[in-house]
């Protein structure tokens, strides 16, 4: 039997054991914001393609990510020690079906690595629009490989250089984003059109 002074001493020794922490406030949130970018892209088109269903799918999208975000903070309180988040903790809360979580895992891992090629592909064509506007020529498939390979090259040069990576794309996306609310909401408020939004 344990006594309730080993116990203690061992829990607390749990609770000394934490990861260092390797990256600064502002690029934890380039990494934390990433896939917020990501969906500023992607979410009008889904909400355009859905219509008046969209309501649905984003009011049960609403519940359950909340419930996912409530799911992975207790989980990274419970192994501090962790890290990489959904894919460790999906392999050790089935760690008696060792095959079924690193199926789990390697399907997480396999669904973002499509994202750099996808993002590759959304700056490429945003570039190439107002390239044309301009009258310029764009090498469209060039920029699609370099946008496609810098995110590799830099992540196998550290995390540090991945985490600026993305605050070089989501520190701008989210600010102009802002200003463009902002300057709407402006907008609507002095403008001099009368606008009627109640249902006649």
């Amino acid at each position: 039997m344990v006594s309730n002074d080993s116990a203690r001493a061992d829990n607390n020794q749990h609770l000394l054991m934490r990861l260092p922490r390797t990256l600064s406030y502002l690029e934890t949130w380039g990494f934390g914001l990433t896939g917020h970018v990501g969906w500023i892209g992607t979410a009008p088109i889904i909400h355009a393609a859905l219509g008046p269903k969209a309501i649905l799918v984003w009011f049960f999208g609403t519940i359950i990510s909340f419930l996912l975000n409530l799911q992975v903070q207790s989980l990274g309180r419970h192994w501090s020690d962790v890290a990489g988040g959904t894919p460790n903790y999906t392999t050790r809360l089935l760690k008696n079906f060792p095959g079924l979580g690193r199926y789990v895992a390697l399907g997480y891992f396999f669904s973002w690595a499509a994202a750099p090629a996808l993002y590759a592909i959304i700056l490429t064509n945003l570039i190439k629009v107002n390239f044309e506007t301009l009258g310029i020529s764009c090498p469209e498939t060039f920029l699609k490989v370099l946008f496609t390979a810098i995110p590799f090259i830099l992540a196998f040069s550290g995390t540090r250089a991945l985490a600026l990576l993305h605050l070089f794309f989501v520190l701008p996306a989210i600010l102009l984003l802002l200003l463009f609310c902002v300057q709407g909401v402006l907008w609507s408020a002095f403008s001099s059109a009368n606008f009627n939004f109640s249902p006649k």
